[in-house]
C-alpha cells in the first residue's frame, strides 16, 4: 500500500504476460502444444488454464503467424508459396441438411479454406478471399 494515497499496487513482474495473468513460460508451453496439434481442451486440462484462455493464446499465436501490423491495422501476410493443385470436398454434417465444403492443397495436405455451406457458395467465398475472379487465368 502506498502510505500517501492508501492505494494498493503491485510491481510488474518481468516474466508475466501482458494480456493474461500467467507466465510467459506457460504461454510458450501452450503454444508449443498447440503447434504439435494437441486439442485445446486437453491443453486446458493439463495446464489448469481455462479453455477460453487457451483459445485466446491460440488466436494470438495464429494472428502473429499469419498477419502483419501496418499503419492501417493488421493485414494478412502474402503467402510464400502458392498451391499448384487444389482439392474440393463437400460433405454432409450430422445426417441433416447441412453441408460443409473444404478446399485442400493436394500436395501439402493443408486446409486452405473451410465453409459451412454448399460448394458453389463456398467457392465464391474462397475467390473473394483470394481476390480472384472465375474468368481470370492463373
Amino acid at each position: 500500500r502506498c502510505p500517501k494515497c492508501k492505494r494498493t499496487y503491485s510491481h510488474e513482474a518481468p516474466f508475466k504476460d501482458g494480456d493474461h495473468n500467467i507466465s510467459k513460460a506457460l504461454i510458450n508451453s501452450v503454444e508449443d502444444q498447440l503447434r504439435i496439434g494437441i486439442r485445446l481442451k486437453d491443453i486446458a486440462q493439463n495446464t489448469g488454464l481455462h479453455e477460453h484462455t487457451v483459445k485466446d493464446i491460440d488466436n494470438r499465436r495464429l494472428q502473429d503467424k499469419h498477419t502483419e501490423l501496418t499503419p492501417e491495422g493488421r493485414k494478412l501476410k502474402r503467402p510464400t508459396t502458392y498451391s499448384k493443385y487444389i482439392g474440393i470436398d463437400e460433405f454432409k454434417l450430422h445426417n441433416s441438411h447441412q453441408y460443409a465444403t473444404v478446399f485442400i492443397d493436394l500436395i501439402t495436405g493443408h486446409i486452405l479454406y473451410f465453409s459451412y455451406t454448399k460448394c458453389k457458395k463456398s467457392s465464391r467465398g474462397l475467390h473473394r478471399l483470394c481476390r480472384l475472379r472465375m474468368d481470370e487465368p492463373c
